[in-house]
């Protein structure tokens, strides 16, 4: 039978606390985590306690080795943060935007490329066709859209009117008739 929880130490000089936050978030889904610190502050202790279904049997290594991959991570997030700064700095510089900006703009300017040419002329067409259209004034109906589904198709055979409706639904008690009293006048 298997043990249901382990207690891992580790050392504060060696492990800090964010990086074994960062283990235990990702074995949140196999165990319960507890972190306690040592009264002197030199350790912290990691208890995992097996979720249903999950043995603690080489999890000890698996929580080391994920603890260790985050300090690891971290000491060269913080060793290459300067550099981070200075190529956020280079790259995201408003400067050095408005003069790429002004440089693109500048190209595009010069260079004239005989497809956007073409589609230049369809967009001023299109555009035109849709200005005429705009003078239309909104009654107008060239399409026969606004036309009520009745007047293009007739009604069907079956299909009563919605106070009939309420009447029958009334009649078969599907509905409260003093609800609807004032609408049906029965």
């Amino acid at each position: 039978m298997s043990k249901l929880f382990t207690e891992i130490s580790f050392d504060t000089k060696l492990f800090s606390a964010d990086a074994l936050l960062g283990a235990c978030h990702k074995f949140l889904a196999k165990c319960f985590v507890k972190l306690e610190h040592s009264g002197d502050g030199k350790r912290i202790l990691v208890r995992l306690t097996a979720r249903e279904g999950v043995s603690v049997d080489g999890i000890e290594e698996e929580f080391r080795a994920e603890a260790l991959n985050y300090a690891v991570k971290q000491k060269i997030s913080k060793g290459s943060a300067k550099i981070r700064d200075q190529i956020f700095h280079i790259v995201f510089n408003p400067e050095r935007l408005n003069a790429l900006g002004g440089q693109l703009q500048t190209e595009l300017e010069t260079k004239v490329d005989p497809d956007s040419v073409k589609l230049s002329a369809r967009l001023e067409k299109l555009l035109e066709e849709i200005e005429s259209e705009e003078s239309l004034d909104y009654e107008d109906d060239p399409l026969g859209i606004a036309v009520p589904w009745e007047e293009k198709h007739g009604m069907p055979g079956d299909l009563l009117h919605p106070v009939d409706q309420l009447k029958r639904q009334a009649e078969s008690n599907l509905i409260n008739i003093e609800t609807v009293k004032e609408i049906v006048d029965c």
